[in-house]
C-alpha cells in the first residue's frame, strides 16, 4: 500500500484495499481502512477522496449495513466532498433491502431539495447523480411494499432538458 518514493498510502493503493474489502465481505475493515486515512495524524495515509468513501458505502451495502451507508454518506458532506453515483445508489439499496425505506426517501428528499437550490449552477453529474438515488429509492420502497415517491420536480425539470423520460432512470 505505500507509494514508491514515500512512507505515504498513495490514495489510489487506499482506494483499492478498500474496494478489495468490500468485495471480500470485509466492510469493518474497509471502514477501518478509511476512518484511518480520514483521521490520521501521522500522514502515513493519504487523504481519502470521493472514490474512498464510495468504495466503503459499497463495502456496507453488500454487506446489508444501512446505518454505515448512511453515516458514511454523511461523513462525504463533512469532508466537503461530493457523494457520486454509487454512493447514492449502493446507500438506498441497503436502506431498502434493510426495511429502511423511509430513511431513503428522507435523503432522495435533502439531495433534491439542495440541488433545487442551486440548480443553475448544478452539474449534469449531480443530477444524475440524484436520479440515481430516486431510482433506488423507487426500489427501496417497492421492495417495502411502500408508497413510490413522485420524482422531485427538479429531476422532472432536468430529465425533459434532456430529453429523456424519467422512466429511462428506473
Amino acid at each position: 500500500l505505500m507509494a514508491a518514493d514515500s512512507d505515504v498510502v498513495s490514495t489510489q493503493a487506499l482506494n483499492s484495499a478498500i474496494a478489495a474489502c468490500g468485495r471480500s465481505g470485509r466492510w469493518e475493515l474497509a471502514v477501518w481502512l478509511l476512518a484511518s486515512a480520514s483521521r490520521d495524524g501521522s500522514r502515513s495515509f493519504a487523504s481519502a477522496d470521493q472514490v474512498s468513501f464510495s468504495s466503503a458505502i459499497s463495502a456496507c451495502e453488500r454487506a446489508g449495513q444501512w446505518q454505515w451507508c448512511l453515516k458514511l454518506l454523511r461523513s462525504l458532506d463533512e469532508n466537503r466532498l461530493d457523494a457520486d453515483l454509487t454512493a447514492y445508489q449502493s446507500t438506498a439499496w441497503a436502506c431498502g433491502r434493510g426495511g429502511q425505506w423511509k430513511e431513503a426517501l428522507d435523503r432522495l428528499t435533502l439531495e433534491a431539495d439542495a440541488l433545487a437550490a442551486r440548480v443553475s449552477t448544478s452539474s449534469e453529474d449531480e443530477a444524475s447523480g440524484l436520479m440515481a438515488l430516486w431510482s433506488a429509492t423507487v426500489f427501496a420502497c417497492q421492495a417495502n411494499s411502500a408508497p413510490v415517491p413522485s420524482i422531485p420536480p427538479v429531476l422532472a425539470s432536468w430529465a425533459g432538458r434532456k430529453e429523456r423520460s424519467v422512466l429511462d432512470y428506473v
